[in-house]
């Protein structure tokens, strides 16, 4: 078991604090708290290392190490630790084989981890050396397989610091095969050693020293390889005592340095939670002097933690408390664990002072405490309640008008019962607590209203009442006389009427901050959701970087073999560049959402014409999707002119990118679509459209300083489940993780999308249907370049624009179609060969006209014209042709009501449509 700790310790408290500095270390531990359960575990197993508490319940260190020499002859190496600083027995303990000695003070806790990792380097040396020197006696063969074998880098240098020595773990650590390393200089290979101390060591070990382990962080840029190790370093000698080199040992500590950093996180959460927390935390040692305050004392009685420590805890004590505040702390440092509670008065920065409870227990045997560890509980609400609950009495007692007139404008509940439970007299509080009037119970017993839910905290009430005569701040839930539940603190005493006791409660509404404490929870839940998904991005985004890593790494290595051919040379090169771009372009993702998060991202607004970005990313795009077989469209509803707008050209295509990549990414088969709409938030006429209310404009519309364009991107896709599609856009996620390990990629596309939208004023959202597509939405303020043109086309002619079906199975044939008919404002609908054109105009009546390619795949133009026109014999059809002489043509004059001949001219175009509809 090389890597387990066997902890023999019966204090469960310090157990824990051991294991976890153990854990967080990078080792396992096995905890048992006496001798004879070490001794049966011990049977069966070899630790790395022991951690032997002296005093343990059956036997004392001595026994055990007698009893475990009687056991076996093979001790295992081990610590020995004592609260007694007695050196007769840290003698004895280390003949009888201890290889250290540490005593149980204020630094125990400091000092061991550094004890534990001096003995596992020596017991790792002498393990490294015994099995270096087996080898050598055996072959030098042999050694090489042994050096080739451990899981740790092991390096040679000879007396001019040299590499002789460069095993397996240092090539797959480093990168640098042996074969570029043996026979240079240690700095040539690796300068970080001398910026590290490392090379200081060397020269050290060359004077025949052995050098402490050293923690060194590299980066080695020809490899790309980063990381920590530990390198430890001593002298070779020869026979004669001469040092002839240096041996280096170097383990790879990246995982305990992810420890240490988890630790520190850790220790960093409770640091705030004690921060934070309602009670004020105090350590008071004997003498009454304050040892430590939490940070929350600002926050509630004005003071600065330092301004506290080191003072005495009783100089701020009402004098008027001040005489039971000294018993209270006198009586609570007698005894180990004495608990205890005073209320008294605690005065504040600012001269005033407050009520607080103070609850202490007496921790002097705690080495970790060694004081009475308190809080204190801000009480003032609570005693001006009690009182105003003596005043209420005194007002009784002098006059039953006064009493009636403060206890019926009580803002709690104040009730009178008997100790049966029957009410004598409430007030209006109880009335806005529960909804039942004075009428409603006076004479009724509580449990015939059934106002307890729980039983038990009514019989917690009778029977604390009847003991001790008072109860204070009994939490429970109470029915109202509507079924709604209330939380309520009730505080309650014995009082007597009439020399008979009842019972005077006063009950407070602490639901609203019930519901504040939930959601306060619900919040810490939300983090540590948080929190994991981080974990899960982080170990995605490992996978993500080690992969193109692992290519580059293992076909650099590969360029180097002799009688590599060009064709595998070429091959390698491209896989390695390939490789690059990927790695390149998670770390720029990375550093980009970073400066989203920190705002350090700007933006640079210019002059964009949106029609172009549509074009150039439809070309860029259109090759993998010809690959995938998906169609690819891109929609422009707008002129160029009308379509430029003010914008930051770089992220708008940055944000199209990212979701164009991610329709290809999880479509398979169908098509994509990507365009944009405008909307506009109407505020003009108030009596007919309600402001907020959204119309849809297109092009030529006059928009009001509102207008926004609305633009999208489509696809066929898998789609996305509902309840992840608010997800999708958060930091570190994906739609789920089994996307990530079926699709790939780092889940930070759409977040930065997202911030790139926000960044540009304004909003981001996805429509979905699993199975059946996605479409995403993103809208940009339309910051017209060209206002006026806006203006001049009439809102009638918009709503009465004509839809004209393209029948075209070469999609840049059908884009070119759109651009020159980009100013006519006709809606079109692209179908790819004849029966899909046959297929769309059964199912769309609302079609004007149709220009038909004549040569089209699964059926040609000249086919699907005849039926439609049996169905629409109407619908004027416009050939386009690649046939130029008239024969040709009038071979398809019977279907055909005009054509147009290809190459298509924009002027012809224009004259064939208005032909049919006019200018």
């Amino acid at each position: 078991m090389q890597n387990t700790i066997l902890i023999i310790e019966d204090n469960e408290g310090l157990t824990k604090l051991l294991t976890r500095i153990m854990q967080g270390k990078g080792y396992k531990t096995v905890c048992v708290s006496n001798g004879l359960e070490a001794l049966s575990w011990l049977k069966e197993h070899t630790p790395f290392l022991a951690i032997l508490d002296y005093s343990l319940p059956d036997m004392n260190g001595i026994e055990f190490i007698e009893g475990l020499c009687k056991q076996t002859s093979n001790l295992p190496p081990f610590i020995v630790s004592t609260g007694q600083g007695d050196e007769r027995i840290a003698v004895k303990m280390m003949k009888l084989g201890a290889r250290d000695y540490i005593v149980k003070d204020n630094n125990f806790l400091e000092m061991l981890p550094h004890v534990v990792d001096k003995i596992a380097k020596v017991i790792n040396n002498e393990n490294k050396f015994l099995l270096l020197e087996a080898s050598l006696k055996e072959s030098n063969q042999l050694n090489s397989q042994i050096i080739s074998s451990v899981q740790e880098g092991v390096i040679v240098y000879d007396t001019n610091l040299r590499y002789k020595v460069w095993n397996p773990f240092m090539e797959e650590l480093t990168g640098m095969p042996a074969a570029d390393v043996l026979g240079k200089y240690a700095l040539d290979v690796l300068p970080f050693l001398e910026e590290t101390g490392a090379y200081n060591n060397l020269k050290k070990a060359l004077k025949g020293e052995f050098t402490p382990e050293l923690d060194i962080q590299f980066q080695i840029h020809s490899t790309q390889k980063s990381g920590w190790v530990s390198d430890s370093m001593g002298p070779m000698f020869d026979t004669d005592g001469k040092v002839v080199g240096v041996f280096s040992t170097v383990r790879d500590i990246a995982d305990r340095k992810l420890a240490e950093e988890a630790l520190r996180k850790s220790e960093a959460i409770q640091s705030k939670m004690v921060a934070n927390i309602g009670d004020v935390i105090t350590i008071i040692d004997k003498d009454s002097i304050n040892r430590y305050k939490s940070p929350n004392i600002e926050k509630w009685f004005g003071w600065k933690p330092e301004e506290r420590i080191n003072q005495n805890t009783l100089n701020i004590v009402h004098p008027d408390d001040l005489e039971n505040a000294q018993d209270f702390f006198n009586s609570l440092a007698q005894k180990h664990d004495n608990t205890g509670i005073l209320e008294f008065r605690y005065k504040c920065k600012d001269g005033n002072y407050k009520w607080i409870q103070f609850t202490g227990v007496n921790l002097f045997n705690d080495k970790d405490i060694n004081g009475i560890l308190g809080n204190y509980h801000d009480i003032s609400d609570r005693k001006a309640s009690e009182h105003e609950l003596l005043k209420i009495k005194e007002r009784v007692e002098e006059s039953e008008a006064k009493f009636k007139s403060a206890y019926y404008t009580s803002p709690d509940a104040v009730n009178i019962n008997t100790l049966a439970g029957e009410y004598i007299e409430t007030n209006e509080g109880f009335t806005r607590l529960t909804g039942y009037t004075r009428e409603d119970v006076i004479g009724i017993n509580s449990s015939e209203i059934d106002i307890w839910t729980r039983p038990e905290d009514r019989d917690l009430l009778v029977k604390t009442l009847k003991e001790q005569g008072k109860i204070e701040n009994l939490e429970s839930v109470f029915k109202c006389k509507d079924g709604s539940l209330k939380t309520a603190l009730m505080s309650a005493s014995i009082i007597h009427i009439l020399n008979e006791p009842h019972i005077l409660s006063v009950t407070r509404d602490i639901t609203k901050r019930k519901k504040v404490e939930n959601d306060l929870i619900k919040a810490r839940e939300k983090a540590e959701e948080s929190n994991n998904l981080k974990t899960a991005f982080l170990q995605n985004m490992s996978h993500e970087i080690r992969t193109p890593m692992n290519a580059i790494s293992g076909f650099t290595s590969m360029l180097n073999k002799p009688n590599l051919s060009e064709g595998k040379r070429n091959s390698f090169i491209s896989i390695i560049q390939s490789s690059s771009d990927q790695l390149l372009s998670i770390v720029t993702n990375i550093l980009t959402l970073s400066s989203i998060e920190t705002k350090q991202e700007k933006i640079n607004i210019e002059k964009v014409c949106i029609n172009d970005i549509l074009i150039e990313l439809l070309s860029i795009f259109k090759p993998q999707a010809l690959n995938q077989n998906v169609s690819l469209y891109a929609k422009q509803k707008l002129s160029d002119s009308q379509a430029e707008i003010y914008t930051d050209k770089t992220k708008v295509t940055q944000i199209l990118i990212n979701l164009l990549t991610n329709a290809l990414k999880f479509t398979n088969e169908g098509s994509i679509e990507f365009g944009y709409n405008l909307k506009s938030v109407v505020v003009a006429h108030a009596e007919t459209e309600p402001e907020g209310s959204e119309q849809r404009l297109h092009c030529g519309v006059e928009v009001s300083r509102s207008a926004q364009m609305e633009i999208y991107v489509k696809d066929t896709g898998i789609g996305i489940k509902k309840e992840y599609q608010k997800n999708i856009f958060e930091r570190f996620n994906q739609a789920e993780i089994s996307i990530g390990k079926a699709y790939g990629g780092t889940g930070l596309g759409l977040s930065i999308s997202q911030g790139f939208v926000e960044l540009l004023g304004g909003e981001i959202w996805v429509e979905s249907e699993i199975n059946k597509g996605a479409t995403f939405y993103f809208t940009l303020p339309y910051k017209q370049v060209n206002k006026t043109e806006a203006t001049n086309t009439d809102l009638k002619t918009i709503e009465n624009r004509k839809t004209f079906l393209v029948a075209e199975d070469e999609e840049y044939n059908f884009l070119l179609i759109e651009e020159l008919l980009i100013e006519q404002h006709v809606e079109l609908i692209h179908a790819k060969n004849g029966k899909e054109a046959v297929d769309i105009c059964m199912a769309n009546a609302n079609i004007n006209l149709i220009l038909m390619d004549i040569k089209m795949p699964v059926m040609d133009g000249y086919t699907a014209a005849k039926m439609i026109k049996k169905i629409r014999p109407d619908l004027p059809i416009i050939a386009q042709t690649a046939y130029a002489l008239e024969y040709e043509i009038e071979v398809y004059n019977d279907v055909f009501d005009d054509y147009l001949p290809k190459p298509i001219e924009a002027e012809l175009l224009i004259k064939r449509v208005e032909k049919y509809f006019g200018k």
